[in-house]
C-alpha cells in the first residue's frame, strides 16, 4: 500500500522538477540574450555615432595585432550592430552567440593582455560574465522563447506533413 502513493509522490516531483528547469533555462536564456544583446548594440550605435574616433581607438588604445585598423574596426561595429539583434529575437542564437564570445575573449585575453591594453586597462573582470553568459548561450540555444524554437515546431510540423502524405499514398 505504501509504493504506490511514493511511487506517485516521485513521478510527480521529477515532472515538477523538468518543468521547473525549462522555465528557469527559458528566463535565464532570454536574460542573457536581451541582456548582451543591450550591451553590445548600444555600444555599437556608440562606435557608429563617433566613427570618426575609430581609427585612433583601433591604432592607440586597442589594437587588434592581426588586423589593420579600419578593417577591424570596421568588423567589430558590425558585429556589435547585428549580433545583438540576433540575439534579442533568438534567431541565430549560438552562431551570435559564439561571435559575442569571441569578441569578448578578443578584448579580454588578446587587447587587455597587450602592453598598450594593460596600460589602458582594457582587462576587466566583468567580460567574464560576458563570457559566461555566452558559453551558456552557446550551449542551451535560444530557449523555449525564440525564434529559433518557432521556426524548428515549424520545420518539424512541415517533415510530420509530409510523412503523414506519403504514408498515406502507399
Amino acid at each position: 500500500m505504501i509504493l504506490p502513493p511514493l511511487t506517485l509522490t516521485l513521478t510527480l516531483t521529477l515532472t515538477l522538477t523538468a518543468s521547473f528547469s525549462i522555465v528557469l533555462r527559458s528566463f535565464l536564456s532570454v536574460w542573457a540574450r536581451l541582456h548582451l544583446g543591450y550591451l553590445f548594440f548600444f555600444t555599437g550605435l556608440n562606435r557608429l555615432e563617433n566613427w570618426d574616433s575609430q581609427s585612433f581607438l583601433f591604432t592607440e588604445i586597442h589594437p587588434l595585432p592581426f588586423l589593420p585598423p579600419l578593417f577591424s574596426a570596421t568588423l567589430t561595429t558590425i558585429g556589435e550592430i547585428l549580433l545583438p539583434i540576433f540575439l534579442c529575437i533568438g534567431l541565430g542564437t549560438r552562431f551570435a552567440a559564439l561571435g559575442i564570445l569571441i569578441m569578448t575573449l578578443t578584448i579580454q585575453f588578446v587587447i587587455g593582455q597587450s602592453d598598450i591594453g594593460q596600460q589602458n586597462n582594457i582587462a576587466n573582470p566583468i567580460h567574464y560574465y560576458w563570457i559566461f553568459m555566452s558559453l551558456f548561450l552557446c550551449l542551451e540555444g535560444g530557449s523555449k522563447i525564440s525564434l529559433d524554437n518557432l521556426l524548428n515546431r515549424c520545420q518539424k510540423k512541415r517533415n510530420s506533413d509530409k510523412y503523414d502524405e506519403s504514408s498515406q499514398k502507399t
